[in-house]
């Protein structure tokens, strides 16, 4: 399924953003961020390539919020 609905839109994506970016100064955030994108649309093409990875990394982010308060509190510790 990731194969045929995802794929072909991230490919038109990424050419579409490919176009504006030859037509924008890089001193432009936006094409600082157009450059990031097209740099990390690997990740994207691996997610429709693999189908262990997950959609989301709601997971993952739910796990680590433990820490975050939890390394807040040690710092008052420290003092």
């Amino acid at each position: 399924m990731r194969q045929e609905k995802p794929k072909p839109l991230l490919a038109k994506l990424e050419a579409t953003i490919g176009a504006q970016l030859a037509t924008l100064s890089m001193k432009f955030a936006l094409a600082a961020a157009i450059s990031y994108s097209l740099k990390h649309g690997v990740v994207l093409v691996f997610y429709c390539e693999d189908g262990r990875v997950e959609t989301s990394n709601v997971l993952a982010e739910n796990a680590l919020r433990c820490v975050a308060p939890g390394r807040k509190n040690y710092l008052l510790w420290e003092a």
